[in-house]
């Protein structure tokens, strides 16, 4: 049976109007559907095609319904190795921090044995994590009383047995830095307190407030530790973790690829290594073959990127790199969002080591048009910038006809044929004059989580922005990416955003699509337009640099991407 063709959001999203896509005789093949029961977004049509990349068989390994092969991008081969700490870095980040803090309170117990402590002080209790665990499990029954417990989880990517591993970690973490009786604070933790130029007062103060709220134990006293305080003890107690995490972490010699550790190992903590094998072994589980497929796109795109900056003489050295990050860092010393929070929460990147490989082969890149970053060049680009940097709104509408199970977590089965289906029976709806509201209504999977039993909660939700099925509203540009959960790192990997189109180039009063997108099918309605509440200007230094910035980003992506379509 002919089927409309679904455009891609990589082609030029716009082009074909919504009667011609129906009357197209002939049908593009939507993602291959099968296996697609859970993973990441699946890019769009025409990204690196993992299928042209030249495959060895020699070393191959089979791993979670998928076979890891070593593959050839330009005259490198990617080793088994190094797929696999892709792996890790892309989609095994939080369980890489994890063992990053495994390494911590291993040797901060060390140097308390060595000190002359007790080694069975820090045996974990399995009885008080348990009584966190039913504890945090009726909390969430009453404020969810039509979900269940692993549903709430899984809202937030998480299993039970991720959960429980969190939980226990942040039990032992507590046994061993942050003790009931502030008394029995451990010389790091001290120094963490006080370090930053907070003082010895600073530290003494929430000893006493930890002390009056959570109630230190005798220190004769034997027998288990004080329960677990609740609300305002709960958040001072993330207080002092955050600090000593802190202080851990700017202390701590950190390794990891972009310093030039070799693939058999994943990152290097105070001199221990964490082995890339064991660390992929304990991500295994979670992993499916569009995640694999995903993390192998990513070395083939950034590996042949750097391939082409490095024949054209423009690949920053070690040097220049080392020198070029440090002053991308500078700004943030002493800020209450430090890069990372940046990188991890707002550009979405998975990992710093992500970011780093991206943005050590942006700034190669800046660096070789260095001679295009003209007056006139830039004012060509002040439009855009003027609408992102100026915070124009567009008022707007989607339909996602989903492959995604957004409350799950995890693709749907035969998800693509099913979002590719109802995506032709909506355009065909709206075709033949049927209502938007209608139709987005019988056809749109943007999905929000329930709202909390707890009146404050729902407030705290309230303040967060709804996706209302896809009636989005006003939105400024990152608003609308972050609805469609796009960024900075999806730009990169999958292409040509479905949010800048709609935001930059759709015409008021117009509906567009179907067009396929991270998620599934997309339509798109615009209903209004505010002008930015000002204007960027050449003249003015930091606007200058900000549109500087986006113009190469922009530039950037684009290039990135015929340099992957190109092998």
């Amino acid at each position: 049976m002919l089927r409309p063709t679904l455009p891609s959001a990589r082609a030029s999203i716009f082009t074909a109007s919504l009667l011609a896509a129906l009357s197209c005789s002939t049908a593009q093949a939507a993602p291959q559907a099968a296996g697609q029961a859970s993973g990441e977004p699946t890019a769009a049509v025409e990204t690196v095609s993992l299928e042209d990349v030249t495959s060895a068989a020699a070393g191959a390994q089979s791993s979670g319904g998928f076979t890891i092969e070593p593959f050839q991008v330009g005259d490198e081969t990617i080793s088994v190795a190094e797929i696999k700490r892709a792996m890790v870095y892309t989609v095994g980040s939080r369980l890489l921090e994890a063992r990053k803090m495994d390494v911590f309170i291993s040797q901060e117990i060390e140097r308390q044995v060595a000190a002359g402590a007790d080694r069975s002080a820090f045996a974990l209790d399995s009885g008080a994590v348990d009584q966190v665990i039913e504890d945090a499990e009726a909390q969430i029954k009453e404020q969810y009383p039509e979900q269940n417990v692993a549903d709430v989880l899984a809202m937030t990517a998480l299993s039970p047995s991720q959960w429980r591993s969190q939980l226990e970690q942040t039990q032992l973490f507590d046994q061993v830095f942050l003790p009931s009786d502030p008394d029995k604070w451990p010389d790091t933790t001290i120094a963490a307190l006080e370090g930053g130029g907070r003082g010895v007062e600073f530290r003494e103060k929430l000893a006493e407030s930890f002390r009056n709220r959570a109630g230190a134990q005798d220190p004769e006293a034997t027998g288990p530790e004080p329960a677990a305080p609740a609300g305002g003890e709960v958040m001072l107690k993330m207080i002092l973790r955050q600090l000593v995490v802190g202080a851990l972490q700017e202390n701590a010699e950190i390794l990891k690829a972009s310093d030039g550790l070799d693939p058999e190992y994943v990152m290097q903590v105070n001199g221990v290594g964490l082995r890339t094998d064991d660390v992929y072994a304990s991500l295994e589980a979670e992993l499916t073959p569009e995640k694999y497929e995903r993390a192998r796109r990513w070395i083939a795109k950034t590996t042949a990127v750097r391939q082409e900056l490095q024949k054209s003489g423009n690949w920053l050295s070690d040097e220049e790199w080392k020198t070029v990050f440090e002053e991308h860092q500078a700004p943030f010393a002493g800020s209450p969002i430090s890069l990372d929070v940046l990188v991890l929460s707002f550009k979405r990147f998975p990992s710093m080591e992500s970011y780093k490989t991206y943005f050590r082969l942006l700034k190669s890149y800046e660096a070789s048009i260095a001679a295009e970053l003209t007056d006139e060049n830039l004012t060509s680009h002040l439009e855009r910038a003027s609408l992102l940097m100026g915070l124009s709104k567009v008022d707007v509408e989607l339909i996602l006809c989903s492959a995604y199970d957004f409350a799950r977590n995890e693709w749907k089965e035969n998800g693509w044929q099913i979002a590719e289906e109802n995506a032709v029976a909506a355009a065909k709806a709206l075709s033949e004059g049927e209502d938007w509201n209608s139709v987005l209504e019988s056809y749109s999977g943007f999905w929000d989580p329930p709202r909390p039993a707890d009146p404050a909660m729902q407030q705290q939700q309230q303040q967060q922005q709804r996706l209302n099925q896809g009636r989005f509203g006003f939105c400024n540009r990152n608003e609308l990416l972050q609805k469609l959960r796009e960024n900075d790192f999806t730009m990169f990997l999958d292409g040509p955003s479905i949010g800048d189109a709609i935001f930059f180039d759709q015409e008021v009063g117009t509906t567009e699509g179907p067009f396929q997108g991270l998620y599934g099918y997309y339509f798109s309605r615009v209903k209004s337009r505010t002008p930015p509440t000002q204007r960027m200007s050449l003249d003015v230094e930091n606007q200058r640099d900000l549109v500087v910035q986006d113009y190469v980003q922009v530039r950037f992506n684009d290039w990135s991407d015929e340099v992957a379509n190109a092998n």
